[in-house]
């Protein structure tokens, strides 16, 4: 169905169905068309759905939007836009307390500032590709080994679990009581709305 069609329209195409989407449903939730679900954790924190069913989906989405909208503008990008969705982020993580989002989003505005503003960088095309390339194995990589070796005594790790809202000790958790399978297993699944015997790797 792209067949010839140009990428940077897709970029730029893509980047507006998120946005329109995505401000639809917040609007929406704040008008009360629909329902603004919202989660508390133990320490008494409210996670906003802003409309969406899930809590971290609004963040995340902005996040795609975020990166599709960086690569389409590149070193056309303002400062204005830079600074807009800079803020659109800290709402969102007020709200939602989504940190992964958060974390990564202002890494990519951050690196479309260093992209126009820096001069040096702008010349680092192969260093860029590389990075592209080697990121998402990279930090596959790194967090599943992170999660296999945490150590709730090590302080270094501990730390890291506190950043990522204790995702590393579950993780680890996991590991000790299903282990690793490399077609996946079948468990008991005890929360949310999945049925029990799901597919758990």
């Amino acid at each position: 169905a792209l067949h010839d069609t140009d990428y940077w329209k897709i970029l730029k195409y893509s980047a507006i169905a998120h946005i329109f989407a995505i401000a639809v449903v917040v609007i929406s939730a704040y008008s009360g068309i629909i329902e603004n679900y919202y989660t508390m954790r133990s320490d008494q924190t409210i996670r906003w759905g802003l409309g969406f069913q899930y809590v971290s989906l609004s963040a995340n989405y902005f996040l795609y939007f975020i990166l599709i909208w960086v690569a389409y503008r590149r070193e056309k990008i303002s400062i204005i836009e830079i600074l807009v969705f800079f803020l659109i982020q800290i709402f969102l993580f007020y709200k939602t307390d989504t940190k992964s989002a958060f974390i990564f989003g202002i890494l990519a505005l951050a690196g479309a500032a260093a992209l126009k503003y820096i001069r040096p960088v702008k010349y680092w095309n192969k260093f860029y590709t590389a990075i592209s390339v080697l990121l998402a194995p990279i930090s596959a990589v790194s967090i599943s080994f992170v999660t296999y070796v945490y150590n709730p005594q090590n302080q270094i790790l501990a730390a890291l679990n506190n950043l990522v809202t204790g995702r590393l000790n579950l993780g680890k958790l996991g590991i000790e009581q299903f282990g690793i399978s490399l077609f996946g297993k079948y468990i008991d699944w005890n929360a949310g709305t999945i049925t029990d015997g799901s597919v758990y790797n």
